[in-house]
Parts: structure tokens; sequence; C-alpha cells
């Protein structure tokens, strides 16, 4: 079976609480992926965890089987639009913690 890689859109606390469990529980670094417009969220992903991290949210997208949208829930309306064509395309599955 194929490894799955995950993307999160929005790499804050909550992204990084989950990102923590999933690097414990022995999840490889190589499949993750975030994105969020704060660079400083994105560089302490990568130091900690050693992920993949973008500004983009359609680049980590077109990487992952599964997708977590934690974003503010104010957010989450422009953020779907945003890559709602990818989505579509590759039709991940989506989970929203917002």
């Amino acid at each position: 079976m194929e490894t799955q890689k995950i993307a999160f859109i929005g790499a804050g606390n909550m992204a990084n609480a989950l990102i923590t469990g999933l690097i414990a529980d022995g999840f490889a670094a190589k499949n993750i992926w975030a994105s969020d417009p704060l660079d400083k969220n994105l560089t302490s992903l990568e130091q900690q965890f050693g992920i993949h991290t973008s500004c983009d949210n359609k680049a980590v997208l077109a990487k992952a089987d599964i997708v977590v949208l934690s974003v503010k829930p104010q957010a989450m309306s422009k953020i779907c639009m945003e890559i709602s064509d990818v989505v579509n395309m590759r039709q991940p599955l989506l989970i929203s913690i917002a």
C-alpha cells in the first residue's frame, strides 16, 4: 500500500499539534506538506519537523491525498474558493478543523 501524503492548509497551533502527533506516531515528515501566509509558522515547522512548506495553498494541495483545512472559520470560504479547482481535479479527502 502506498503511503498517503497529507497537506495542511494553515500552519498554526492546531496544525502544529496534529503534525507533532503524526511525527511522534512514526509518520514520515517527507509525506507532510503545510502552507500558511506567515513565514514564521512555516519556518518553525520546517526546523522542528523537516516537513515541506509553501506559501502557496495550491502547491501543497497538488501533492496531497489528504488535506486538513486548519484555518480560522472566517477564512474558510476564501480558502475553499481559492483551492476549489485543484480539489475538483485531484479529489483528495478533505478534513476541516476550523
